[in-house]
């Protein structure tokens, strides 16, 4: 029988059981972990468990690694949760994040992510997307680039669908038809020089991005002992780039 970890919470009627799915591995300023009523400020090597959610500050930054190889990180103020994570050797293993706003990059691992907005839902199965949420003109966007592998993109008001390829981009807009995708630097949305971000919001409307901010330094880092198959805990080095 595969090995299987599910991040849950159950009722086991004396105890409540949780299990840690993942830790912080780089934390830049002041980023919020919301687990139930409290909020308490990240460190890194935190771990985390399935129902948190997080939020970054001003100039802050945030990538988790989860059981399964994904890493996620979060631009300065973005609001994200991570609503589900199921996990195994086997096939079947499912992660979903719901952005609320601000910048999420996203290297999917071993489970089928799903990252679900206002606007639209998005899943990737073995590619990295970048998302962005947020509001330009009083009117309520998405703005999606695949930087690897593939993403297929429902938007949520028409159900239209449509699957991007590596180095396309696509705006989601409320209330709208899903437009088709355009091609893109592969360095992603971030790294877009202002010339071109200009001219990307006059003509597509993909809304607001932030200027570029300084990258984090290297470190060298080991997972920590979350004592759960099919992941054993050995010493790596992870090279921590913000773009």
């Amino acid at each position: 029988q595969p090995s299987e970890t599910k991040a849950a919470t159950e009722d086991t009627g004396e105890n409540i059981v949780v299990e840690e799915i993942g830790i912080a591995v780089a934390t830049m300023n002041l980023v919020l972990l919301h687990r139930g009523p409290q909020a308490v400020e990240m460190a890194m090597k935190d771990k985390i468990q399935a129902k948190d959610a997080f939020e970054t500050g001003q100039w802050s930054r945030l990538k988790l690694l989860l059981l399964d190889g994904s890493t996620v990180t979060l631009d300065a103020n973005a609001k994200m949760s991570l609503d589900e994570f199921s996990y195994s050797d086997g096939p079947g293993g499912k992660t979903a994040y719901t952005l609320y706003e601000g910048f999420m990059r996203l290297i999917a691992g071993k489970t089928v992510s799903t990252i679900i907005t206002d606007e639209a839902v998005i899943s990737v199965d073995k590619g990295s997307v970048e998302v962005i949420a947020g509001i330009e003109n009083q009117r309520p966007f998405t703005g999606i680039a695949c930087l690897d592998g593939k993403a297929t993109v429902t938007a949520r008001d028409s159900e239209d669908t449509v699957t991007l390829e590596r180095q396309q981009i696509i705006t989601v807009l409320g209330g709208e038809p899903i437009m088709a995708p355009l091609s893109m630097p592969i360095t992603g949305i971030r790294a877009m020089g202002k010339e071109e971000i200009s001219e990307f919001k006059e003509s597509k409307r993909l809304g607001r991005i932030d200027g570029e901010m300084e990258k984090a330094v290297s470190f060298e880092t080991a997972l920590p002992p979350f004592e759960q198959e099919p992941n054993a805990t050995t010493s790596v080095t992870i090279r921590v780039e913000f773009q």
